[in-house]
């Protein structure tokens, strides 16, 4: 069942995984190889995530937009992935700071939605 679940959020798991690796790969920037290892940690997470999501959106269309409109776990980590960025933009006086601004108010705007049901379809 655990293995549906990781199949199924797999685009999810990865933007969100995407999104944590950019937020701390500025403050890894002074060391080289971990500098390397998350930028291909994020190549990597890019070419699964648009995998899966062509896999699903192919499989079915519906159920696609509804994982999109959907609210998970996933969305909390990334507000969170958002917060350490900011922090971490912050703290290092990065021009990255107000595209942290931008996602975290974009983030709590779809923590903030309502959530879209099979029953209300669009």
């Amino acid at each position: 069942m655990k293995r549906i679940f990781l199949v199924k959020n797999l685009s999810s798991i990865m933007f969100s995984m995407f999104l944590f690796l950019f937020a701390i790969e500025q403050a890894l920037e002074n060391i080289n190889i971990l500098y390397y290892f998350v930028l291909v940690l994020m190549m990597l997470c890019v070419a699964l995530g648009l995998f899966s999501s062509v896999k699903s959106l192919v499989k079915d269309k519906q159920n696609f937009i509804l994982n999109l409109n959907s609210k998970s776990i996933f969305s909390y980590l990334d507000a969170g992935s958002v917060l350490i960025g900011l922090i971490i933009s912050y703290s290092l006086n990065s021009n990255l700071f107000k595209l942290w601004i931008f996602l975290l108010v974009i983030t709590v705007i779809t923590i903030l939605m309502p959530h879209l049901s099979k029953k209300n379809k669009v």
